[in-house]
């Protein structure tokens, strides 16, 4: 294994203990940002990853719609791993169904572009 294989295993490991650690705090139901709040949490992979396999089982919307009734949605990762350009098309298109209804929070490690 090389050097950088090693620095990227250990950065995933790092990222991936940092997200857990966020999410076990949100999740806390002393927290009062979320006490008595309908929240759900995903991996963006992960989410793209179950919007592929509801599409090609034939219920589509179902994630959706689940999602439509909480109150909060936290997408983490986004951009740290690759996904199809139709799996990026289906998270497009499940925010702009969130979009007005429920709360969405993007978290990511990587920069802006500038």
């Amino acid at each position: 294994m090389s050097g950088k294989d090693v620095w990227s295993t250990a950065s995933q490991k790092a990222v991936m203990s940092i997200s857990q650690q966020i999410w076990k705090r949100l999740k806390h139901e002393s927290n009062p940002m979320y006490r008595g709040k309908r929240v759900r949490f995903y991996s963006t992979v992960d989410l793209v990853n179950l919007l592929e396999c509801e599409k090609h089982g034939g219920k589509a919307r179902r994630i959706a719609q689940a999602l439509l009734r909480m109150d909060v949605v936290i997408l983490d990762e986004l951009g740290y791993l690759l996904f199809s350009q139709v799996g990026g098309a289906q998270v497009f298109h499940l925010l702009s169904k969130l979009y007005e209804h429920t709360s969405v929070a993007i978290t990511t490690n990587l920069s802006f572009a500038g």
